[in-house]
């Protein structure tokens, strides 16, 4: 590949056609930098600001993976713990409850033998085990309606959704950034963002935006009206950079700002869901005894 887009600027194509024809291998936004970059006749500025977004990218994601696998790994640890109790632990006492006079148990004891007899009946396995093989079918099928669909059913959970409106937004903000930064037009800069957006949700919503603002709407306001980036602190922050014209430093500051809502939207989650955990464990248990 590197030696084709050799060739092409040897024969004197411009760089940013050598990639377009390996489109496949380089994305609508490095592209979309290297030909403003072109056009500006600063193409060392374009690569520098290519590394910079890479570098950017790459630590918001690592510090996204990172700081969510702490909660995960507790996660499916209570999950182990919690299935084992009830299957593997509690039967084994079950003989001496049954033993007992019912009217002598707890509620909470009552409860958690029945939740231990229907989670080891058949029916139990029969049901998980479909809804397991319809996930992974859906999940390798390729089709458009189930993806939008998934993302509207997660965008809807009240928790969940705000988490994902924060990076979605951050992740909106910086590639706008980059293309702006790079001397993309508004318009130009956003209809590169769509085509590189794989999140059908997102596109279309961001798609919302463009329509707006080709319809004579500015991009504060156009953004203020959005179901996913309507902010009342991101409107402001734009609106103040539109009225001073220096908007790029203003959605330099918003990009800034949504990553470390995002990073600090994770500590809270890793810091409630543990102590959470070790609570509903406490419960089961303090069940069995009370």
């Amino acid at each position: 590949i590197i030696n084709d887009i050799k060739r092409y600027v040897y024969e004197g194509e411009k760089l940013s056609y050598a990639l377009e024809v390996h489109k496949n291998h380089f994305n609508v936004l490095t592209r979309s930098i290297i030909y403003s970059g072109e056009i500006s006749s600063n193409l060392n500025l374009a690569f520098k600001q290519l590394v910079k977004h890479n570098k950017i990218m790459n630590e918001f994601k690592k510090k996204l993976k990172s700081t969510l696998l702490i909660p995960i790994i507790t996660l499916i640890l209570f999950i182990i713990i919690f299935f084992g109790l009830l299957i593997l632990i509690i039967p084994r006492f079950e003989a001496f409850f049954n033993s007992i006079d019912k009217n002598a148990l707890s509620k909470s004891t009552k409860l958690i033998l029945k939740l231990s007899k229907l989670i080891r009946s058949k029916k139990v396995l029969y049901v998980s085990t479909g809804l397991l093989t319809v996930l992974i079918i859906l999940k390798n099928i390729n089709i458009e309606m189930i993806k939008i669909y998934k993302y509207k059913i997660l965008l809807n959970i009240p928790v969940i959704s705000n988490f994902l409106f924060l990076i979605y937004t951050a992740r909106f903000l910086q590639k706008l950034d980059l293309l702006l930064t790079s001397g993309l037009h508004i318009t130009k800069s956003i209809e590169v963002i769509i085509e590189s957006t794989q999140n059908l949700t997102l596109r279309d919503e961001i798609k919302k935006i463009l329509n707006k603002m080709n319809s004579g709407h500015n991009l504060s306001l156009s953004i203020s009206q959005s179901q996913i980036f309507n902010s009342e602190e991101l409107f402001a922050l734009i609106k103040v950079g539109e009225s001073s014209g220096n908007l790029i430093f203003s959605i330099n500051q918003a990009s800034e700002i949504y990553q470390n809502k995002v990073y600090n939207n994770i500590n809270k989650f890793i810091f409630l869901v543990q102590p959470l955990i070790l609570i509903i464990l406490g419960l089961l248990i303090s069940g069995l005894i009370i």
